[in-house]
């Protein structure tokens, strides 16, 4: 898989098990050290991405302590391009909807329908 702009953990769990899966651990364990264990079955793991998913993880990095990302940015993204609302993004990531807003428009992305310019001089 090519490697993403994103810290080398992340890549890891991306090469491992999808980006899906790493994102979905992100968002539950962001900002931590995250111990992959030997086994998926009954895990921390399996109970955050599902047991197929853990068993790729576990295959790839079992017994390793990984940092997760707080990569806000990146999950505001990923939970935007499944349809996430910009209040439900704010409080996932832990950031204010205005912060989200500023985001989305840093990347040119739509978001909602028109909306006219206050001060704009045609009106």
């Amino acid at each position: 898989m090519n490697r993403l702009a994103v810290p080398s953990s992340l890549n890891q769990l991306i090469d491992a098990a999808g980006v899906d899966a790493a994102l979905t651990l992100v968002a539950a364990r962001r900002g931590t050290r995250f111990w992959i264990p030997k086994k998926a079955e009954g895990s921390e793991l399996a109970k955050i991405v599902g047991i197929d998913d853990a068993r790729k993880i576990v295959e790839e990095l079992a017994n390793e302590r990984i940092e997760i990302p707080v990569a806000k940015r990146i999950l505001n993204r990923w939970l935007r391009e499944r349809g996430a609302s910009q209040e439900a993004r704010a409080n996932k990531i832990g950031v204010s909807r205005r912060t989200v807003q500023n985001w989305d428009a840093a990347e040119g992305a739509r978001v909602s329908g028109p909306q006219p310019d206050l001060f704009d001089a045609a009106g």
